[in-house]
């Protein structure tokens, strides 16, 4: 039987997005490869039988991730409503479709993460865990040493092995952003990463409204009444396609 599935990203951050559990059969390490494989972030494993729809995200080594907001935006494409409820890992999200725009324009609604600053860095809970570390120079930061560097800091304080680090650097009006993901690794945008960032920022400025620039695109972040947290930024359909693991195993050979 073939798998049907769809390669959306939003942001540029890419996601392969199926309904079919047979997926799970299939090696997420091998269909992640840009190489050899279909090449994506994370996998999205949707269940719509509810009215509040169900989804799985696993990263690209294989690890099951608590959040995704960009794979939430790309799952408004999904819905025939305006808006729409999506659980993952016991959290319920809004994802509502912007109807005026030409582009393909999501916003997901959340409630507000928690969090608190430690020493010259935050702490985010917003589903999934984040770090966030203002940096002097964001554009040219190895991000991977920086990431691996602050594993004994996150050890001390207690911080979860599966933490995403994220640096920011101010730019006028602009947070230039990159975000170093737990079981990925960096990826050219971050939908929680983002929103953890700019919650972060929160707890210094009470500022209510955020822009940020990442490689794959822009976003705005909102506040309001402090209860909730708006992250708006395009998505995009890439292609479809279907596979079965005998096709995948076959393909696979060939590639290597």
């Amino acid at each position: 039987m073939k798998i049907k599935f769809k390669k959306m990203q939003s942001n540029g951050n890419d996601f392969l997005i199926t309904e079919d559990k047979n997926i799970l059969n299939l090696d997420a390490k091998k269909l992640s490869d840009r190489k050899t494989g279909i090449g994506f972030d994370q996998l999205l494993l949707l269940n719509r039988s509810q009215e509040i729809w169900k989804v799985r995200v696993f990263n690209a080594d294989g690890s099951e991730a608590r959040n995704c907001f960009n794979g939430l935006r790309c799952l408004a494409s999904y819905s025939i409503r305006d808006k729409q409820e999506i659980e993952i890992f016991e959290n319920t999200f809004t994802v509502i479709r912007d109807k005026e725009s030409s582009k393909k324009i999501a916003t997901v609604l959340s409630k507000m993460p928690e969090g608190k600053k430690i020493q010259d860095f935050y702490y985010v809970d917003i589903g999934n865990f984040h770090v966030v570390k203002e940096s002097d120079d964001v554009a040219n930061e190895n991000l991977e040493n920086s990431y691996k560097s602050f594993r004994e800091k996150a050890k001390e304080f207690g911080l979860p092995s599966n933490y995403n680090l994220n640096i920011f650097q101010r730019v006028q009006d602009m947070i230039n952003i990159r975000t170093y993901e737990s079981g990925v690794g960096e990826t050219k945008s971050c939908g929680s990463g983002t929103a953890a960032t700019a919650y972060a920022l929160s707890l210094d400025t009470n500022e209510k409204e955020f822009k940020f620039s990442s490689k794959g695109g822009d976003s705005v972040i909102l506040f309001e009444s402090n209860k909730i947290l708006l992250s708006t930024a395009a998505y995009e359909l890439e292609f479809e396609g279907e596979l079965s693991a005998s096709d995948f195993n076959e393909w696979f050979k060939r590639k290597a």
